[in-house]
């Protein structure tokens, strides 16, 4: 029971500034649920006290575990403990008190003296639950970037994804030549700002990846272990773009193959594997060799063995390339795989 009488207060008032910090805010507990204290007894007292557990005996009467009536809370979570009050209401909370006499304390309120919109003896909306675990993270998701826009013109469709993978053409995540801020502020919002696990991208949507890296914070670069490029293009088409020092910004070429070696470092999990058919091979493989694994050989170390080159006699249609797609959510490990109409590689697996 309360234990506060209103003339006591008034004694107090003037050394709770001294005692307590009356008046300083304190950090927000995080649940965002601001509830006030009220007299549900209609008592002669003017608050109550924080008690220490989920009883109501657990209690220390001092002035830095005051709550007045009409005080503010934040509740952290909730439990079941001493049933108080005429409905045998069994629902506490901890809460977390902003300001005031008791500003900056935890401790525990019964539902019953609270303005909290449940019933007796029902959870609050929103509330975590008192001692459950976390819940668990969102679960990973999936880009492939296509080149074009028009969807009657090649427009790879998938067979072989789930609905994990999101579809995007070029006008979903790209916003113009070099612009890797903009790709990535796309590409986040095209996959719902959700951890992304896996990208694809077939011909001129060779950047989409490498933007995204570019930008990507440390923890989204660790999120990221899997990027499969599919005949991504001649030093000429991946130059243009990628063997520069820029910032990110539309029109400035940064350098692709530091991006693509930072997360091999920072994620020893991240894997590389470009499907490389007779586009990327007319001039011996030189944009991905000179734009990209040179960079990787000088900086990755060891990590080099997690960028795989599959080579294949095709030509640059995605036709060719159609069971590639197979690969977007499955990794390709140290085997080049057959691909369309029983293609095969031309060789084994090379690394940078």
């Amino acid at each position: 029971m309360k234990r506060w009488l209103a003339g006591a207060l008034s004694v107090l008032v003037a050394t709770a500034g001294a005692v307590t910090g009356v008046g300083a805010t304190a950090a927000s507990a995080g649940t965002g649920l601001f509830y006030q204290v009220v007299d549900a007894d209609n008592d002669p007292y003017a608050g109550l006290y924080l008690r220490n557990s989920t009883s109501m005996g657990d209690v220390d009467r001092v002035l830095s575990r005051y709550v007045p009536y009409g005080a503010t809370i934040e509740l952290v979570c909730g439990t079941w403990g001493e049933s108080v009050g005429p409905y045998a209401n069994r629902r506490w909370h901890r809460v977390h008190v902003p300001d005031g006499y008791a500003g900056g304390q935890t401790g525990w309120v019964a539902d019953r003296y609270l303005n909290t919109p449940n019933r007796a003896n029902e959870p609050t909306p929103h509330e975590p639950e008192c001692g459950a675990p976390p819940p668990p993270p969102p679960a990973p998701v999936g880009l492939y970037a296509h080149p074009r826009n028009d969807p009657g013109n090649a427009t790879y469709h998938f067979r072989y994804t789930s609905a994990a993978t999101r579809y995007a053409y070029l006008g979903d995540w790209s916003t113009g030549s070099c612009d890797s801020a903009g790709a990535y502020s796309r590409i986040r919002s095209l996959t719902g700002n959700k951890p992304i696990g896996w990208m694809a991208s077939w011909s001129a949507a060779r950047y989409a990846p490498l933007y995204y890296l570019h930008k990507a914070t440390l923890e989204e670069r660790r999120q990221l272990d899997y990027v499969l490029l599919i005949d991504p293009g001649n030093y000429g088409d991946m130059a243009t773009c990628g063997n520069g020092s820029g910032d990110g910004t539309a029109g400035t070429p940064f350098d692709a193959g530091r991006v693509l070696a930072r997360w091999l470092n920072d994620n020893p999990d991240a894997r590389l594997v470009v499907v490389d058919g007779d586009y990327t091979r007319a001039d011996g493989s030189g944009g991905i060799q000179n734009v990209l694994f040179n960079d990787v050989r000088n900086h990755a170390g060891s990590a080099r063995g997690r960028v795989g080159v599959c080579e294949y006699g095709l030509a640059h249609d995605p036709d060719s390339f159609r069971s590639a797609e197979w690969y977007i959510e499955r990794p390709i490990t140290n085997t080049c795989p057959r691909l369309e109409n029983d293609n095969h590689p031309l060789y084994g697996m090379w690394h940078p």
